[in-house]
């Protein structure tokens, strides 16, 4: 759904009781009103309730934009239902108000992950390094009002880091606007950020270095816990990773994480890593068509470790775009890092009918055991890619 059609106008009502020339007998008075904005009813005062039964199905059809020559736009005042009872309801539109559908209904169905006992997230999650401020400018409204769009279409699980510039401030400002509008479903989000100490830090990291950032990342984001850190470690050849991560397991038993994960770790470091103790529900890899590594012993020990696979760049960072038809290998500097996979191919993956197959972003972003099969062509029924992917 575009935008502009996510969008739909309503009034604000305020039903006011009015008096005639004959008694009220129903406990109502000249004067007692309530209002209706969006779904919302506000009552001046107590109201009787058979009266009000009688109104309540005319409310949504007042509140909806009606023909001028319609009785609903012409007609004001509403008899009480009692017919001993000499009152009337005057129903005033008060101004309009405009909603977004995913305010007002259930949001679409869409495949979700259990990614640990008791937390559930999309299967499809909202990437924000684009977002930081080397990237171009990103306007805060503009960037908000995005991730609305996704969270009500039921993509409610956003990706960041402490190191994207900015982009934890952004959505925990979209954090706090989506409470205000959605107060009822203020824990519908989930946000998982990364921890990612500086190349310079890490010889001398310490446990406060480590308690330091995460307490950056919380009041960027505007919460008491973290969802998920993912935990990178820039050269594995300086040490004291194992112990950064055990800092990080002190600060989810304190409640400052309720998960943790990896990025970028390979598997002999993965498995240094569980080995050593530590508890790792997730590792965020680079996986697609063209880049496959996690499909070999990084899925293996995954699938055996219990641990699930996020991938990032399953498009190749755009290089499956029709664009790329033909076109030369991209050149460094390239435009993410998701396209380095790519500057050894000179084109997208194709069939010989010359189509490109067409790949589900949320192919790779499952459990690791699950089998790999050859991705279909868009064109031709019988034809069949040569590429594999994750499904």
């Amino acid at each position: 759904m575009a935008a502009a059609e996510d969008r739909f106008t309503l009034y604000d009502l305020r039903v006011e009781v009015v008096a005639t020339g004959r008694p009220m007998i129903c406990g109502h008075r000249a004067g007692d009103w309530f209002e209706l904005s969006g779904e919302t009813l506000r009552f001046g005062q107590t109201f009787p309730l058979y009266p009000l039964a009688a109104l309540l199905p005319i409310l949504p059809a007042k509140q909806r934009q009606t023909a001028p020559a319609d009785w609903m736009t012409t007609d004001a005042e509403v008899a009480c239902p009692d017919p001993n009872c000499g009152a009337r309801f005057r129903i005033t539109r008060t101004g309009t108000r405009e909603f977004r559908h995913g305010e007002v209904t259930v949001p679409q169905n869409v495949d979700r992950v259990e990614l640990a006992p008791g937390y559930s997230i999309s299967r499809l999650l909202k990437g924000g390094w684009q977002l930081a401020g080397g990237h171009g400018n990103i306007g805060r409204d503009e960037a908000v009002a995005d991730m609305f769009a996704f969270a009500e279409a039921g993509l409610d699980t956003f990706d960041c880091a402490d190191i994207y510039t900015g982009v934890e401030e952004l959505i925990g400002a979209f954090l706090s606007e989506w409470r205000r509008v959605h107060p009822s479903r203020a824990d519908a989000i989930h946000v998982h950020t990364k921890y990612v100490p500086d190349l310079e830090l890490l010889p001398t990291l310490t446990r406060a270095d480590v308690a330091r950032t995460i307490d950056r990342s919380l009041a960027r984001l505007g919460v008491e816990r973290l969802d998920l850190v993912q935990f990178h470690w820039w050269d594995f050849a300086v040490p004291g990773w194992i112990e950064a991560a055990g800092y990080l397991a002190d600060l989810k038993t304190a409640g400052k994480i309720r998960l943790v994960g990896t990025t970028n770790f390979d598997a002999a470091q993965l498995a240094a890593l569980l080995d050593a103790g530590a508890t790792v529900v997730s590792n965020q890899v680079q996986y697609s068509l063209l880049d496959q590594r996690p499909a070999g012993a990084l899925s293996t020990l995954c699938a055996a470790r219990g641990v699930k696979l996020l991938c990032y760049g399953s498009l190749a960072g755009g290089f499956f775009a029709p664009r790329w038809r033909g076109a030369p290998a991209p050149e460094e500097p390239l435009e993410n890092r998701s396209l380095t996979a790519a500057t050894s191919t000179p084109r997208s993956p194709r069939c010989g009918c010359g189509s490109t197959p067409r790949i589900a972003p949320g192919s790779t972003r499952c459990s690791p055991a699950r089998r790999a099969r050859p991705a279909r062509c868009t064109r031709w029924s019988g034809c069949r890619a040569a590429a594999t992917r994750e499904s």
